[in-house]
């Protein structure tokens, strides 16, 4: 028997940049490989979040749409707080959604934008200059998932973990690129069923383990689904990321 499985896309007209949209369709394809349905729901402003979400999706976009949602997004935060940090719920937030998660986000003009507090973060961008981007291939040696991920940054914003609470834990060790700062060479944030990334490219198809771990960790699947999904075949998406980190770290070698 189908189950359900609702995905909460969270402002797709204005956080869905570098290819974000390709981790929803990532997301349905497999949930059909194994006989869950998928349910997508976007949201924008204004609009109410949905009864039900498995699993909420929270895209990229530049500083000035990052501005534009920011207003609304707030007036949901104890919605998104309380099903994230209590019910347990999924998130993937990629480079401005995973911003948004932390402290706050300040502004290449210094401009100051109260975040979710919800990961123990804090990002801030140095200027505006281009030459202060983290931009380009990212590859990231990650113990967590027990191989190594591919993706694609372009971000001002430099995120610190701080002091809290809550602990998280990165994803890994960046092999190729910066990840969440320029210092650090540590990428993205793990913390219950939620993961902050700067990976676009998108994320998902090319890591398909973060896609199993996530649909396992927030849909409700019958042994038989699990089973499917334990086994699908990604052997396709395996070779292709070896062959690409085999290109993107050349220059190590």
């Amino acid at each position: 028997m189908s189950s359900n499985y609702h995905v909460t896309h969270l402002y797709p007209d204005q956080m869905s940049i570098y290819g974000d949209y390709g981790n929803i369709l990532t997301l349905k394809y497999f949930c059909e490989r194994i006989g869950l349905n998928f349910i997508y729901q976007p949201i924008g402003i204004g609009q109410e979040l949905p009864q039900i979400t498995h699993l909420y999706f929270f895209g990229g976009g530049q500083d000035k749409e990052q501005m534009l949602i920011y207003p609304d997004l707030l007036t949901k935060q104890a919605r998104i707080a309380d099903d994230l940090l209590v019910k347990n719920i999924g998130m993937l937030a990629i480079c401005g959604g995973y911003q948004a998660l932390g402290s706050e986000f300040i502004t290449g003009q210094n401009q100051a934008i109260p975040g979710l507090k919800i990961l123990p973060v804090t990002t801030s961008a140095p200027n505006t200059n281009i030459t202060s981007r983290a931009i380009g291939n990212l590859v990231v040696e990650s113990e967590f998932f027990g191989t190594t991920l591919i993706g694609f940054e372009n971000h001002s914003g430099q995120t610190y973990f701080v002091d809290s609470d809550i602990k998280c834990q990165p994803i890994g060790k960046v092999l190729v690129g910066y990840g969440n700062n320029m210092e650090q060479q540590l990428e993205g944030c793990i913390y219950g069923n939620i993961i902050g990334t700067y990976m676009h490219g998108p994320i998902l198809p090319k890591n398909p383990e973060i896609t199993k771990w996530l649909i396992t960790r927030t849909a409700s699947l019958d042994p038989q689904q699990l089973h499917k999904l334990q086994n699908l075949n990604t052997s396709l998406e395996s070779k292709t990321r070896r062959e690409l980190i085999n290109h993107f770290t050349e220059n190590l070698k």
